[in-house]
């Protein structure tokens, strides 16, 4: 969100998956840039979470609502930065909602991870041209560098009461495939963890 991102006070950010392990931290950190923040989450309970708790601006439920009159409603002028957890139609509607020189941070694609074949076809890629928008994908494991900085921000912004998480616990390794599953079908809540024993 910092590095790529660069969010700027005042300026709109979007978060999908705002309610998940990586999107809710994504949403935090953006509303301590002093960001106005648009989540997009997968359920009434999700959104009411991250607008509520970790007090984004909006979240949309991208299940009840289209997210592209969504976004003309939340963000009439635009978007500065959107942190990109989904890919997919969701990112393409993005594409056509950044503000010029608007900066895309693509941390995750789960709607191809199990797709067969790559059905989506991006129809605003156009959008990156005339708006000269930055996408830039990063993997964690390129910036271990950040570990130690990161975690002493995050503690400490924790600490303060500015960084709220919450933990989804499935018992048991032999629940592991189920919980695997629970990462796709969005029904997990806050980071998934599967614990192996006491």
């Amino acid at each position: 969100m910092l590095e790529i991102g660069k969010p700027k006070p005042e300026e709109t950010v979007v978060v999908s998956t705002a309610a998940g392990a990586v999107g809710s931290l994504a949403v935090q950190i953006a509303k301590i840039a002093g960001c106005r923040v648009i989540g997009i989450a997968g359920s009434a309970d999700k959104c009411d979470w991250v607008v509520q708790e970790l007090r984004a601006d909006a979240c949309i439920n991208y299940r009840t609502e289209d997210i592209d009159q969504a976004l003309a409603r939340h963000c009439p002028q635009g978007v500065d930065v959107y942190f990109d957890n989904v890919g997919g139609a969701t990112l393409d509607i993005l594409l056509g909602r950044m503000k010029n020189f608007g900066r895309i941070v693509a941390c995750g694609m789960i709607s191809e991870y199990n797709a067969e074949t790559r059905l989506f076809t991006a129809r605003n890629m156009l959008d990156v041209v005339t708006k000269r928008l930055l996408i830039k994908g990063f993997v964690c494991s390129d910036h271990f560098d950040y570990a130690e900085m990161a975690y002493r921000d995050l503690v400490k912004w924790h600490q303060e009461g500015r960084i709220r998480y919450r933990v989804d616990e499935v018992q048991g390794l032999s629940n592991t495939p189920s919980a695997v599953r629970r990462l796709f079908d969005g029904s997990h809540r806050g980071k998934l963890v599967v614990k192996v024993a006491d």
